[in-house]
């Protein structure tokens, strides 16, 4: 009976393995709604994020593929990739039209009175009428938040600690092993000194005298 399962089992693999190699060759798309899936801001939102997923929103975004797609209009208005280069923590999300932001979708909840700022780590925006501009332009009141300041000195501390291949556990965990190694060493010094005062027959008293 275990063999049969493991066979059933087998089989059932090799076919599910077979059926995904086929449709990644009779449909070209596959692999590039794959990568739209994985980078749209939306599949973040409402995660415990690890350090892995945390890297992949703070330093990745989805890009469309020229002519394409475009993007669709909301109220005669639509999203505008250009927008990217004046507020790089912008992620655009294809399956909902709207905007976020990626260090306060990694680092948690950015609200503002104005209830702008909760929006970019949520729900979205895309009220792309009012996206910019020096009055009422909601990326510029959402930058300007102290939750999203907050936000991004985070994500710039965790990245530079990634960049340098260590993680915070890890950072830790070699100062601590350092420290440990340093203590041993005073250590065997000062043994290594009672040794020789012993073998010369000197006390082990300094030059003042007391009493």
């Amino acid at each position: 009976m275990e063999e049969k399962m493991g066979e059933v089992i087998s089989k059932t693999h090799e076919e599910a393995s077979c059926s995904d190699s086929q449709d990644s060759e009779t449909n070209p798309n596959t692999k590039t709604q794959t990568q739209t899936q994985s980078l749209d801001p939306v599949g973040f939102i409402g995660k415990s994020l690890n350090d892995t997923l945390k890297s992949t929103i703070l330093g990745s975004k989805w890009t469309p593929e020229k002519g394409k797609f475009s993007f669709p209009l909301t109220h005669g208005r639509r999203y505008n990739v250009a927008w990217e280069d004046k507020f790089n923590w912008l992620r655009y999300s294809p399956s909902t039209d709207s905007a976020f932001c990626a260090p306060c979708i990694a680092f948690g909840e950015c609200k503002s009175s104005g209830g702008y700022s909760d929006k970019f780590s949520s729900s979205g925006m895309k009220d792309w009428k009012n996206a910019v501009g020096a009055k009422r332009g909601t990326f510029l009141i959402h930058q300007e938040s102290s939750g999203h300041k907050d936000a991004l000195l985070k994500s710039s501390n965790f990245l530079q600690i990634i960049e340098g291949g260590e993680n915070i556990k890890c950072s830790i965990s070699k100062a601590y092993e350092d420290n440990i190694k340093k203590n041993q060493q005073i250590i065997l010094n000062i043994i290594d000194v009672i040794v020789v005062m012993g073998q010369r027959n000197i006390p082990l008293r300094g030059h003042i005298k007391l009493g």
